[in-house]
């Protein structure tokens, strides 16, 4: 350490100057590890995500196992269109970008979406093709005539 007062180099753990007895500044403290540097100029720093990204994501991904186990798809299809719109608010909060949680939420919730929609389809063109076929078994013979 050098002396402030007269430029005199001592040991580090004095605390004065042996020569003109001017107290020894202190020593300067070891870097943080902890601390944080400054992002430099240029940089890519991730903007923070709103609230709604995260739960667009889990429901998006529920739908999505909902709608691939069940055959009846009311669940996947809700579940997806609350995942829809939540993406869509995330997306609007954050200044019209998807973040990555919310554009999982909105893909996972799109494909839900339509595999639930295919499955409600699929159920409601089996039940007219069995009420049609029910109805044709039931007539007498000669009352169809194609």
């Amino acid at each position: 350490m050098q002396c402030s007062n007269c430029g005199t180099v001592f040991d580090d753990g004095a605390i004065q100057c042996p020569v003109c007895g001017a107290a020894a500044a202190p020593a300067a403290p070891a870097p943080d590890a902890q601390a944080q540097t400054p992002p430099q100029p240029g940089a890519y720093t991730m903007p923070p995500e709103p609230a709604e990204a995260g739960s667009a994501k889990i429901f998006g991904i529920i739908a999505l196992i909902l709608s691939a186990l069940t055959g009846i798809g009311g669940a996947g299809l809700t579940l997806g269109i609350v995942a829809l719109v939540l993406s869509l608010q995330s997306k609007k909060a954050s200044g019209g970008a998807f973040t990555p949680s919310s554009k999982t939420g909105f893909v996972c919730g799109l494909i839900a979406v339509i595999i639930s929609a295919l499955q409600v389809l699929a159920v409601a063109l089996m039940t007219v093709f069995m009420f049609v076929f029910a109805v044709l078994w039931e007539l007498p013979d000669g009352m169809l005539s194609l």
